[in-house]
């Protein structure tokens, strides 16, 4: 899988988080669906997410979003305006380790793999504004969060939160895209989807 394929078509999935997906602080976030993908070869991942979101799958790539039409606009990396307060979106997707070294990761903690993925997003000519790295458990494995605001090639800011989770022999990812100015009230969200993103090796 190229590290970087397809990487615009996240900055526009869009969804509308529903009061009781996208709450404040201590809020009980409730992903009541799910979707599976395959990376050939290396395993099957699982994203559960919000109950009334559609999801689609391609190929390795699970998206999600509130209903088709927010969907179809992942398809553009042009967008002329940022999402609006009701708008988020998000991608789930997974590396093999024996795969770092073409992708230019020297290391393999999540906060190492999440780091060279933004260097290459930004290498690439992209704008972003992302915060530190920030460390925390996922559904008792490691994980490392980033967030903050990135533009698309129309120079529109969009909000950012990358998460990277520890999975057997690699890394899972998940991308959530927001608002600009509610990047903090997604965390919740993020975090979440990261807590109970699943993953199966492929049988040996």
């Amino acid at each position: 899988m190229q590290f970087y394929k397809a990487v615009w078509l996240i900055l526009f999935v869009v969804l509308a988080t529903a009061l009781a997906a996208c709450g404040g602080d201590g809020e009980e976030i409730a992903l009541l669906q799910s979707v599976t993908a395959e990376e050939e070869d290396f395993g099957s991942f699982t994203l559960h997410y919000p109950e009334g979101w559609i999801n689609e799958v391609d190929n390795d790539n699970i998206y999600v979003a509130t209903s088709q039409t927010a969907l179809d606009r992942a398809l553009s990396s042009s967008a002329e305006e940022t999402l609006s307060s009701d708008e988020a979106g998000a991608w789930a997707w997974v590396i093999a380790a024996e795969e770092y070294a073409d992708q230019g990761i020297e290391g393999d903690s999540p906060t190492e793999v999440i780091q060279a993925f933004v260097a290459g997003f930004v290498e690439g000519g992209n704008e972003a504004n992302l915060g530190d790295p920030d460390e925390f458990s996922a559904g008792g494995r490691s994980a490392t969060l980033v967030s903050g605001t990135i533009a698309n090639d129309a120079g529109v800011f969009f909000g950012a939160i990358i998460v990277a989770i520890a999975i057997d022999g690699g890394t899972g990812f998940i991308f959530v895209i927001t608002p600009p100015d509610e990047v903090d009230d997604r965390e919740a969200l993020a975090r979440a989807l990261a807590s109970e993103f699943e993953f199966t090796p492929a049988a040996q």
